[in-house]
This record gives structure tokens, sequence and C-alpha cells, in this order.
């Protein structure tokens, strides 16, 4: 097993320094214990891993005294049996919190933090302060917490929040064997603080100011965010030649991360059974004049907008069960077809989904949805889940993934990374 990154060490250091002082008091926890595998189809290569094989544990502790008012750590481990690099640990959650003022509608926190600042079910453009665990699902991947100050005042049936962020911790990359990734190892991502600044570690100032209220059946949020970004990087492309044939011998690949000044918001509205929903963001980045030499050719930072929406309706049948129905879809404007493709694979996507909900003691439900790109032909992704209870503290979850897209010119774009990759799933937890 591979040892945990140093800022992890770090976090779980955080967490022993901050409980020391409440040792005596007495916490609430729960967690989770469960065995993951899955199963993709053949690729027909030995260098990758068709079978997953692992265990994976959370614990979540919350702590409410007279020192602070709240504590909460909540994290997560993954050990597998075929792919050390699945091998880590992830903080969530590890902050304590101070409620401040006569009415207590200030709050104060600092710690490592989970955002949620989404309005949709699977395209995510606002939410992206959390770096993600990029070995799970691309339109929903799994978040890193972030290290964070917050001050937040409650205003009307709403927040004004401030957020300072001191450093910006780096996505966790699949390994060469994880059918998930591109079968390239990542080197240690450089961070383009600006022009003249560029260092392998995040330590810079960030921050964030946002907005949220509710006015009768609407919700709706503003934020600007300057921040490293880390859900668009750019890989460079280091090429070593043998220096008497010269002839390509090896090739290393770096990510690079840029800061980007980003302004956005969310809307949703009910209405009669039928929730509808909007997102979008603007990205402009402090210094796209920067060209790294990629795969593809040079390639600079560039600003563009991303855009959301979602169609959700909500119909009670009469044998007690419930459906959600949903409508999404993601553009990218102000990039060229080409380009879009490069920043996202959802760049102009549309999804059809359908949630169950059997509302019965085993809480069981269906999940599905498919994915569809709509300016790239014939790239397609399906997406089934079941799950359900077996006792009050075992549950079982199963599923397949489905990836569409074959390969249209000489390198692999978006989804077509994936076209080999699909795979079933089953998870049995047990909960404590």
């Amino acid at each position: 097993m591979k040892r945990p990154r140093t800022n992890t060490i770090l976090a779980f250091f955080s967490i022993l320094i901050i409980i020391c002082p409440f040792a005596h008091a007495e916490f609430k926890e729960q967690g989770e214990l469960s065995f993951q595998t899955r199963a993709f189809r053949d690729d027909n290569k030995d260098t990758t891993e068709d079978r997953a094989v692992g265990m994976f544990g959370r614990v979540d502790l919350t702590y409410a005294g007279t020192n602070v008012d709240k504590f909460t750590f909540r994290g997560y481990g993954v050990m597998d049996k075929k792919d050390s690099d699945r091998n880590f640990l992830i903080i969530e959650d590890c902050n304590v919190s101070w409620y401040l003022g006569e009415e207590e509608d200030k709050k104060f926190s600092l710690g490592y933090q989970l955002f949620n600042w989404t309005a949709t079910e699977v395209f995510h453009p606002v939410d992206v302060i959390n770096s993600r665990n990029l070995d799970s699902n691309m339109e929903s991947p799994e978040k890193k917490g972030e290290l964070a100050v917050e001050f937040t005042h409650e205003i009307g049936e709403g927040q004004l929040s401030f957020y300072f962020f001191p450093k910006a911790e780096k996505p966790h990359y699949p390994g060469t064997k994880s059918r998930l990734g591109a079968g390239i190892a990542l080197e240690k991502p450089v961070w383009v603080k600006n022009h003249d600044h560029r260092s392998t570690n995040g330590m810079t100032p960030q921050g964030a100011i946002r907005f949220t209220q509710t006015v009768d059946n609407a919700d709706f949020s503003f934020h600007i965010l300057h921040h490293l970004d880390r859900n668009l990087p750019i890989v460079e492309q280091n090429v070593v030649v043998h220096p008497v044939f010269l002839i390509p011998i090896a090739a290393y690949y770096t990510p690079y991360y840029f800061q980007v000044l980003q302004t956005g918001g969310t809307l949703q509205y009910a209405m009669d059974g039928w929730l509808f929903k909007l997102e979008a963001a603007y990205l402009d980045f402090r210094d796209d004049d920067v060209t790294i030499s990629t795969s593809r050719g040079d390639r600079n930072p560039k600003d563009h907008t991303q855009t959301a929406f979602g169609v959700e309706y909500t119909m009670n049948h009469d044998n007690g069960t419930d459906s959600n129905f949903f409508l999404e879809g993601q553009g990218i404007f102000g990039a060229d077809t080409q380009r879009r493709a490069e920043l996202s694979v959802f760049q102009k996507d549309i999804m059809f989904g359908w949630r169950l909900a059997f509302n019965d003691a085993m809480g069981k439900e269906l999940f599905a949805y498919v994915i569809r790109d709509i300016e790239r032909k014939k790239e397609t992704l399906f997406n089934f889940a079941y799950s359900q209870r077996l006792t009050d503290n075992w549950k079982i979850k199963t599923g397949l993934r489905v990836f569409r897209a074959p390969l249209k010119e000489t390198l692999e774009t978006g989804l077509e990374a994936y076209h080999r990759d699909s795979f079933v799933f089953l998870n049995v937890s047990r909960f404590f």
C-alpha cells in the first residue's frame, strides 16, 4: 500500500490537534465499511486491470460543546488489491465552527470543507472549488476537502459568505493501471500563479464571495471566485529523445493549473411538481497568454462560459412509489468545436434520467440516465444503478456504466478515451 500523501498526513495531525482539548467529550460518530468490486470490458491490454477488488471505509464525527460550537470530521479511505494507485486517504471535512451574535446569525469556521454550490443533478459548471478524486464517475467525481476560512452572515432568507483559501489541493489522479484514467502517469502538477511565477505547490491566496437568497418558490445564488482552477488543466507533454538515434524513447506528462476569476450563479424555481434549474459561470483566466506544449500542439488557457439547465418533474404513483424525471443539458461557449471537446467531455451534451423511489422499509431505489453528445457524433454514456438496504445496517448497490464513443480521428478526444471501459459494479456496505 502506498503511503498517504503529505497533505493527508498533515490533515490527520490537524484532527488530533483539534480533538485533544475535547478528548473528554462525547462525539457523535457514524461510519461505513464496504466491499467494492467492478469488472470492466476486456481491453486486451496487459498494462491495465480489468477487475477492481477493494475495501472502502468512511468515518464521520461531530462534536458540539462549549469550547467550539461544532467540530466536524469526515473522511474516507480506499484500498484496492489489484491497483496500488487506488490506495489513498481523503479528508472531506475537518473543521471547527463558531456561531456569533445574539441571534447566532453569523458563523465563523476554519478547516477542510466540502462545498456544494450546484443546482443540477449531473452537470456542475459552478461547483468547482473542491479538487476531485478522478478515479470515480466523470460527471460527478468524488470531492476532496478544501482548506478554507469562512465567515457567513444570514441575510433575509439567505446568506452572504466570504471565503479565504490559503492553498489549493491537487486532484487524485488515476494510476496507469486504472481503466478510468488515460493510461499515463501524471507528474506533480504545476501551479501557474501569474505569468512569471510557477510552482509545484498550491500555496497562494484565493478567495470567494457568495450570496444566496430564497424568494417565494425561487432559490438563487451569485458568486465571485478567484482561485487556482483544478477542473480544466492543460497537460504538457515532454518527449525524451535518444541522443544518438534521435527517436522518442519516453514521454512525461505534467498538468498545469491556472488562476482564474470566475463569476456565476444558480437558480432553482419550483412550480406544481416541476423544478426548473439553471447554472452558469464565466471563466476569465488571469494569464491566458501562457503557452504549453501538448500532444495536440501548443495550448493556452481559454476564457469561456459554461452553462447548464435542468428540468425535474416529480410524479406520485398509486402504489406508493415516486418517480423523478430529469432533463439536463450543458454547453461551453466562447471556444471553437475542437477546443470545446478538449475543455470538457460534456462540452455540448444532454441528459435524460429517471429515479424511482419505492418508499418501502428497505429503501429500494433505481436511478438510470443516458448522456448524449449533441455536437460530436456517436458519443453516449449510459448509467444504471439499483440500491437497497438488506437490514438496518447493511446495504447493497449495483449497476453498470456503458460508454459508446468510437475513435473518429488519430487522437482520442473526450468520451472516446472510455470507449472500451464499460463496467459493472457491486458494493456491499455495513453502516455503524
